[in-house]
């Protein structure tokens, strides 16, 4: 799969022109905490995603910052960061893990995901279309990921194409939990939402 991950920052959630959002930024922190940048992978409604380097670890990793509008209040980026603990405690193949959280002076938090190397779902679909069989196997493996994590109290109130990763090995691996979990009072309103009764 020759399709990067990076996500056009000037496009909504289904690849079309978006003039609310501009660019990303022209510069870009060099650390978060421990983490030294290497570029920005993609912008949403809720936050910047950027590819970084553990040099702890020696490994990349996907280091997500929400815009500061929304965590303009610590009881904000708490919630943030305590909905990131519940997910970094959910342990299964089709959800990309949380390794790490935190915040800095001028960061009020972080949250810090294994990097999956690929593209998304709804770039893929708009490539080429998936035959049933495949189809079957990615709505069982993501149907699978969701089931696990609602046994252990999360909702994910964002499910959608652009959230689904794929990787280089073909495997299907819901993301963004903590954005899907976590959105202050308001923040959401304009978003799909699913309850369930946990």
């Amino acid at each position: 799969m020759n399709e990067s991950n990076t996500l056009d920052v000037t496009e909504d959630h289904e690849g079309k022109a978006d003039p609310q959002r501009g660019a990303a930024p022209a510069e870009f922190p060099q650390r978060i905490g421990r983490y030294r940048i290497e570029k920005v992978l993609g912008e949403g409604s809720f936050g910047l995603v950027y590819l970084a380097q553990d040099e702890q670890l020696n490994r990349p990793v996907a280091v997500k910052v929400p815009h500061a509008r929304l965590v303009s209040k610590p009881e904000d980026a708490e919630a943030y960061l305590a909905e990131a603990r519940m997910v970094a405690n959910l342990d299964h193949p089709g959800i990309v893990p949380v390794h790490d959280v935190g915040s800095t002076e001028h960061c009020p938090c972080y949250v810090v995901s294994k990097y999956i190397d690929g593209t998304d779902l709804s770039k893929r679909l708009k490539r080429e279309r998936l035959d049933y069989r495949d189809a079957a196997v990615l709505v069982a493996t993501v149907a699978d990921a969701l089931h696990y994590a609602h046994k252990h109290g999360l909702v994910h109130r964002d499910v959608k194409p652009g959230n689904i990763l794929i990787g280089q090995d073909d495997k299907p691996y819901v993301a963004d939990f903590v954005w899907g979990c976590a959105a202050p009072e308001g923040v959401a309103s304009n978003r799909i939402m699913a309850f369930a009764s946990l």
